[in-house]
């Protein structure tokens, strides 16, 4: 049995208020659930406001991930409708679709390419399920530094200190297109699909302001969010993994490319090829 904390992080409190504020709707939802924290509280909001959503998860086609298996559990667990995806794997399609991405949808970068793609395709299949309303936990990381830089600084003697992870939360935010938000706005906006993203709320980063890595991520990652809902503790929560990585595959898939006939330059890295599509799309646009 999973012991209690005796000690409810201070900002617990406002945290859920925020939460059960932004994730009220009255049309057809659904969330983007993944096995991590950040999803895992937004539908614990959603259900405490007597909402329903639907649950959907992505894979790769026969090959179902942690986040995937996790979902499908969850949704199951709830009673709630549960809508897979099932991503492609034929790279003559990936070409197309980052052909696509970097032409239409404002990205360039093998980062933002690799984790974009698959919510592409949950978009579309969101759509089709006649969803109205799209919640996701897109920029969380960033109020918790949970990324590799910050996790190691703030494992550091420098882990108590407030002032850097403040500073790096205004950094990031201030950034326009953070988190994918311009492919979001594209991809959601031609479907009138609305989108609600909390953690991207400016009302977040004044309730964390002062808090440092440490007391935002012990005893556990992002603490302060698994004590404003203790209702997923029930849930099968991991460690934040980004999407693309972890056991998903796709940066695994896409890493294949260096083998498709679309590295015309013999690129060593997937880099080189996402460089090389992009400048062939600006030089057809001049």
């Amino acid at each position: 049995m999973e012991r209690k904390r005796a000690i409810m992080h201070p900002t617990a409190p406002a945290i859920r208020e925020l939460m059960l504020e932004l994730c009220n709707t009255n049309k057809r939802s659904v969330v983007f659930l993944s096995a991590g924290v950040d999803s895992n509280a937004i539908l614990s909001a959603f259900l405490l406001n007597g909402i329903k959503p639907a649950v959907l998860s992505f894979c790769l086609d026969g090959k179902p991930s942690t986040d995937f298996r996790s979902a499908q559990d969850t949704a199951k667990k709830e009673n709630l409708e549960f809508i897979p995806v099932f991503l492609p794997t034929d790279l003559d399609q990936i070409v197309e679709d980052l052909k696509f991405l970097i032409s239409n949808c404002y990205l360039k970068k093998k980062a933002e390419l690799e984790a974009f793609w698959p919510c592409l395709y949950g978009i579309r299949a969101a759509h089709e399920a006649g969803v109205r309303v799209i919640a996701n936990g897109l920029t969380a990381g960033g109020l918790f530094g949970d990324d590799r830089n910050c996790s190691i600084r703030g494992a550091g003697a420098d882990g108590d200190n407030a002032t850097w992870l403040d500073e790096i939360r205004a950094e990031k935010f201030a950034k326009e297109n953070y988190g994918q938000r311009w492919a979001w706005n594209v991809i959601t906006g031609e479907r009138l699909i609305e989108v609600i993203s909390p953690y991207r709320d400016a009302r977040f980063r004044e309730i964390l302001k002062g808090h440092s890595w440490q007391s935002c991520n012990k005893p556990l990652q992002k603490q302060p969010l698994r004590d404003a809902f203790p209702e997923m503790n029930k849930y099968k929560i991991k460690k934040h993994t980004n999407l693309q990585l972890g056991d998903s595959g796709i940066s695994e898939l896409f890493a294949q490319l260096v083998e498709h006939p679309i590295n015309k330059t013999g690129a060593l890295s997937v880099v080189g090829i996402y460089n090389s599509i992009a400048k062939e799309i600006e030089n057809a646009k001049r």
